[in-house]
């Protein structure tokens, strides 16, 4: 079972006790975007790209078939 004291700090079944480091004082900080839909490839994180749905898209003149 593990404990949280009212600082943060979390007590474990055996004793051993961490606390967790803010933000701003990380060597190694989180990059991960607030975006829940953000991925990661490779290290990198990457936003879906927002496309138009099907039913908006249209083709150019010059591509669209002839009948």
């Amino acid at each position: 079972m593990i404990r949280t004291l009212p600082d943060g700090t979390r007590v474990y079944e055996g004793g051993m006790r961490y606390k967790p480091v803010p933000q701003e004082r990380r060597k190694y900080r989180v990059r991960r975007p607030d975006d829940p839909r953000a991925f990661r490839v490779g290290g990198e994180w990457h936003l879906p790209l927002q496309l138009l749905p099907d039913e908006e898209r249209l083709w150019p003149e010059s591509l669209r078939l002839r009948d």
